[in-house]
């Protein structure tokens, strides 16, 4: 079940990919970080619903839903402190975090933030589970 279902004209995944195909190849993420851009939801709801500019906005600064684009050498390593159970997101996975945990930047026109593995609170089907 889905918080609140978005009309999605292009698949997110697609767009957010698209924007930062040029960007990415300069990008080394370090240690136990991971690079997520930032889920922006669109202007209307599956139910036909439009979303408030302002609250679209909102999303770059206060959203918690990001697809994972990089992950540093050392993310989701376990070791003695840090223990995952194997459930860990890669490349390409929605992923759902507490914005004070993370490290806001700008990959070209795309909205990123770095965070650290854990901090990383959830692995999600689909970025509008979460809003």
């Amino acid at each position: 079940m889905r918080a609140l279902q978005m009309m999605h004209t292009i698949d997110p995944k697609i767009e957010i990919m698209s924007r930062v195909k040029d960007h990415l190849p300069g990008v080394k993420v370090l240690g136990a970080d991971l690079l997520m851009a930032i889920y922006v939801r669109p202007e209307k709801t599956a139910s036909g619903i439009y979303v408030a500019d302002v609250t679209r906005k909102e999303d770059i600064y206060q959203g918690k839903v990001g697809l994972v684009l990089a992950l540093g050498p050392l993310a989701f390593v376990e070791d003695e402190t840090h223990k995952f159970g194997g459930v860990v997101p890669k490349v390409g996975d929605w992923i759902a975090v507490r914005v004070g945990d993370t490290f806001q930047l700008s990959l070209g026109q795309q909205a990123c933030r770095l965070v650290q593995d854990v901090n990383v609170r959830a692995i999600l089907d689909a970025p509008d589970t979460l809003l």
